[in-house]
């Protein structure tokens, strides 16, 4: 059977959910920012503490190594809407 193989480098800019390798974190949906040899660059929102209870909301790029991935998705036009209303 023959290997299916992606061109990750054609989605740069498009909104995608990525589903981590290990059950115990949560899948991520993101703006692929990059993407080279060792995995994805992420655009994606963080929620940002720093002392005294203090919260923000940030937009954060974060490197995902491909060893860590196990699938990723485009969003459909409607869920990147709803991306676009929470970035604001």
């Amino acid at each position: 059977m023959a290997e299916r193989q992606v061109n990750f480098a054609q989605w740069e800019g498009n909104y995608v959910q990525v589903s981590p390798s290990s059950i115990d974190d949560l899948s991520d949906t993101g703006q692929i920012e990059e993407v080279i040899e060792w995995g994805l660059v992420l655009r994606l929102q963080r929620r940002i503490s720093w002392g005294e209870g203090r919260q923000d909301s940030r937009m954060v790029s974060e490197f995902r190594p491909w060893h860590s991935i196990t699938a990723v998705r485009v969003l459909e036009p409607e869920e990147r809407e709803e991306r676009d209303d929470i970035a604001g």
